[in-house]
């Protein structure tokens, strides 16, 4: 509850979004037609502030304090999700942070490259990323925008090699192997050259990892068994 309130709070003093909260009508009848009250006030966003604001958390990313980093990356897997804002906020934050020229998006995937975090206790910063990765890559894939965004060789060359590495560790990690299996199924559908640019390795550890998440974790298992059927879509 006190989470709700924090991220109600951090909404409407950043954004003026006031979430709508749900009433239960007083009634002791359970077939009652009434209906749950809602507060629409909802006050539109001016033009920059959602960019300032992810501008501003992509500051902190890679601050010399844990919490901080922590607080910066929780505000923008916030900012991403329809979950805890407005649908049109999150897309627009999804743009914002594939454009080029905000560079917000090369900061979360560094964050990704860094093997330093791969072997480090600190599993919570690499999920964050990962999510929001995932919730961006999803979000502009389900709008059939993501195609435009992804046409740099840099998501081919850096960012797959970098995911495969990621569900290399499904065994200690499947939670963020799981994620990273996603954002990869999420390139094959959206990129043909992401298709054709795996190989045997990438199936082998796809293989692996469905095998991982059969023993010990089932969304890891179905993940990677939509990767791979998208996967062979390169061959067809």
């Amino acid at each position: 509850i006190f989470q709700e309130e924090y991220r109600a709070i951090m909404n409407a003093a950043k954004f003026g979004e006031i979430a709508p909260r749900e009433v239960v009508p007083f009634s002791k009848s359970s077939t009652s037609d009434s209906k749950p009250c809602k507060n629409n006030d909802y006050i539109p966003l001016q033009d920059g502030v959602l960019e300032q604001s992810l501008v501003s958390a992509k500051k902190h990313l890679h601050s010399d304090f844990h919490d901080v980093r922590v607080l910066a990356l929780e505000d923008v897997a916030s900012t991403t999700s329809h979950v805890h804002t407005y649908d049109d906020t999150a897309l627009n934050a999804c743009k914002i942070i594939m454009e080029q020229k905000s560079n917000i998006g090369d900061s979360m995937a560094s964050i990704i490259f860094d093997k330093e975090f791969i072997h480090s206790d600190d599993k919570y910063i690499r999920s964050l990323a990962l999510t929001i990765l995932s919730t961006v890559l999803s979000t502009l894939s389900e709008e059939n925008i993501l195609t435009p965004f992804i046409q740099d060789k840099w998501y081919t060359k850096s960012v797959m090699p970098s995911l495969i590495n990621e569900i290399k560790t499904a065994e200690k990690n499947p939670c963020n192997a799981s994620l990273a299996v996603k954002c990869l199924s999420v390139l094959f559908s959206n990129s043909a050259e992401a298709r054709s640019q795996t190989d045997e390795d990438a199936l082998i550890v796809l293989e692996a990892a469905k095998r991982i998440g059969h023993s010990s974790y089932a969304n890891l298992e179905m993940e990677a068994q939509d990767a791979i059927e998208k996967m062979a879509q390169a061959e067809v």
